[in-house]
């Protein structure tokens, strides 16, 4: 569906065709994540965190490409199909080293969500983790750029780099997650990620200064960088079987919590800038990343 974009007419096709894609690829990222628990059951090493970094560093990638693309004046259709197919060989050359799963047999076979998974209280709470942590996440991708120009006087130039120590930061991070999280357990990288985070916000939005800014978006990026993958691991070891299979259904419907997080938080925080101003939206980010803490905890109760 990548290239197609390029040559719809219509804003109604333009949406169509975004439906589709967005469909799709919630469809590859769940299967992402259910194939990454299958690895890390297997190797039994909390690996999650290592390969969310990927995200994290391709985020950044992908952004380079497109401005690249654009001063180059490079039309859209070539350019998504260059994309496309990037992702299609890379899937295609990794996708045979994925864990195949024996097929769930009796009740464990039945499709969709089941009333089971909502009547379990951890995963509406580990999907609230999830939820902040987009809704953070989500905000600091979109309105970090904008903020540093706007309101730190920054370049434009100046503002991609704000953006991009962010997800370097977070894919840093990551990549050192598994010997973090084996020394210091979910429940605790979690709380304290909650607070960096907070803290990083709060501080790039209250001090004017140049330097606290950008340390302000690497404690965030830092403390951010945890949250979506550790909880995903948590949510696939809530659906373990007895055969060692199980878990779809648990990420499925913590990612869908999760993925309204991203969809809200962007213009949620926006409409509060619209009411006061940008520093008191940042901050108002920062507060609500502070809210992964109390989660965590009643999760860790429930679990």
């Amino acid at each position: 569906m990548l290239p197609v974009p390029a040559l719809v007419t219509s804003p109604l096709q333009l949406g169509l065709v975004l439906v589709l894609l967005g469909a799709s690829f919630g469809a590859f990222d769940v299967s992402m994540n259910v194939a990454a628990v299958g690895v890390i059951r297997r190797v039994r090493r909390p690996l999650m965190p290592v390969f969310h970094s990927g995200f994290s560093f391709g985020a950044p990638a992908g952004s380079l490409g497109a401005a690249f693309a654009a001063d180059q004046r490079v039309p859209l259709l070539p350019y998504f199909g260059v994309a496309a197919v990037a992702a299609l060989t890379l899937t295609a050359g990794v996708i045979r080293f994925v864990p195949r799963e024996k097929p769930a047999s009796g009740t464990a076979r039945r499709t969709g969500l089941d009333r089971g998974v909502l009547r379990r209280p951890a995963l509406w709470l580990l999907g609230g983790v999830a939820f902040v942590a987009a809704i953070v996440e989500g905000s600091s991708h979109d309105w970090s750029e904008l903020f540093a120009v706007r309101e730190r006087g920054m370049p434009e130039a100046g503002g991609a780099i704000l953006f991009s120590v962010f997800c370097l930061t977070m894919g840093v991070v990551r990549l050192a997650g598994e010997r973090i999280q084996h020394r210091f357990g979910a429940a605790r990288i979690l709380t304290a990620g909650s607070l960096l985070a907070g803290a990083g916000l709060l501080a790039a939005a209250t001090v004017p200064v140049t330097w606290l800014t950008f340390a302000g978006y690497v404690l965030a990026g830092g403390g951010l960088a945890f949250a979506f993958p550790v909880v995903l691991d948590l949510a696939g070891a809530a659906g373990l079987r007895a055969d060692g299979t199980g878990g779809e259904r648990e990420i499925g419907f913590v990612t869908t919590i999760a993925y309204s997080g991203f969809l809200i938080g962007p213009p949620m925080i926006g409409g509060i800038a619209q009411l006061t101003d940008l520093p008191f939206a940042i901050a108002s980010a920062g507060a609500i990343a502070l809210l992964i803490t109390p989660l965590t905890l009643a999760a860790t109760r429930h679990h």
